[in-house]
């Protein structure tokens, strides 16, 4: 619409009214601003007419083209508009069109299918972290039977303290159910992975336990260990934490935490 307006060359005119005269002609005031009695008015052929101090052309023409360079709020219900004119505004096209180039060299696409080709690339990307993920899950579960054939007995009880590297929440879960499974007893599942200065810990107890060592205190008190804290159910409760480096040592002190549990 601006530049629809710009291309029209539009005459601009300015006169100096009284106020109240300036509103009774269809004036426009910028919301928030105070007036004094006379006030300039700038009027562009038949499409605006508005209070202001600022304007300086002889036609709309004069401003070449109006490009937004950006919006923002500056208060509730507000918001801001900035942009370029003129030369600003052309030096500005051309930049963004160098870097337009740029990327379709990169992509070995045109303008035209620059856009599809990026969201083939994001859409392979995802399939590849899926995959990624899905690896994983397989090498850690494979790893289950050797782990529990490691693990500690305590009291009879199976103690599976184990840290599975690259693993979110959610996979940890699916691991400690796998555990859970596969044990055919008994078993405490204290499992944690530390990224990106970040500890997940996921605590599952077998059925028989959830009275004596509930999921959740015990996530709780590893979760002290790791500058974090959480909860859960009985049976299955997780927790985070901030100190990726105390957990090998967190994880070394569950068997004794389930020990203090069943004695009590």
């Amino acid at each position: 619409m601006v530049n629809a307006q710009i291309r029209a060359n539009l005459p601009v005119s300015t006169r100096n009214l009284p106020r109240d005269e300036a509103f009774s002609l269809g004036a426009i005031a910028p919301f928030g601003e105070k007036y004094g009695e006379t006030v300039r008015v700038v009027r562009c052929g038949d499409f605006s007419m508005e209070f202001c101090g600022g304007t300086h052309l002889n036609a709309t023409g004069e401003i070449g083209v109006f490009l937004v360079a950006g919006e923002s709020s500056i208060a509730s219900g507000v918001r801001r508009i900035e942009a370029l004119t003129g030369q600003g505004a052309y030096e500005a096209i051309a930049r963004d069109r160098e870097t337009l180039d740029e990327i379709c060299r990169r992509l070995s696409a045109t303008s035209d299918s620059a856009a599809e080709r990026v969201q083939a690339l994001q859409d392979e990307l995802k399939a590849l972290r899926r995959e990624l993920q899905r690896s994983k899950e397989e090498n850690s579960a494979s790893e289950v039977d050797s782990i529990l054939a490691a693990a500690p007995a305590v009291q009879g009880v199976k103690v599976v303290a184990h840290a599975f590297p690259g693993l979110d929440s959610a996979q940890l879960r699916t691991m400690a159910d796998v555990i859970r499974a596969k044990a055919g007893g008994p078993v405490v599942a204290a499992l944690g992975s530390a990224e990106e200065k970040k500890v997940a810990l996921i605590v599952a107890v077998s059925k028989d336990l959830e009275i004596k060592v509930p999921a959740g205190g015990l996530v709780q008190e590893i979760a002290k260990m790791v500058g974090g804290g959480g909860g859960g159910r009985p049976d299955m409760a997780q927790a985070g934490g901030k100190n990726p480096e105390k957990l090998p040592e967190a994880l070394a002190a569950v068997a004794g935490m389930v020990e203090k549990r069943l004695g009590a």
